[in-house]
């Protein structure tokens, strides 16, 4: 399946049979960049109540506003060096989700 297909087929999902479902997003914050590479899990700014049943252009506000709060994602040195697999390998290692930075990018 392609990812196009993916997403069209995402954004017809009905909310009303989701009503048990809820989102989060993590983003990294100042203290990520030390503490991710220590094994630490307990940094980061977690956006929850993502619920499908508030629809999507209420959830793409509270993305962008916390991105917008949250420091720039090349503050990781893994990133800003071009290492963004390094970076998400150790986002799944720790089991920390993956930010919403890398959801959509454009190639």
């Amino acid at each position: 399946m392609s990812q196009e297909h993916s997403l069209i087929k995402y954004r017809y999902l009905d909310p009303k049979a989701l009503t048990s479902d809820t989102y989060q997003a993590w983003f990294p914050d100042e203290d990520t960049e030390e503490l991710i590479w220590q094994g630490e899990t307990y940094h980061g700014v977690c956006v929850t109540d993502l619920s499908p049943q508030n629809g999507f252009d209420e959830t793409a506000k509270m993305l962008n506003l916390a991105i917008e709060n949250c420091p720039d994602i090349n503050g990781v040195s893994a990133v800003r060096f071009g290492l963004v697999a390094m970076f998400l390998a150790a986002c799944r290692h720790y089991r920390l989700p993956i930010p919403p930075h890398f959801w959509f990018i454009d190639s």
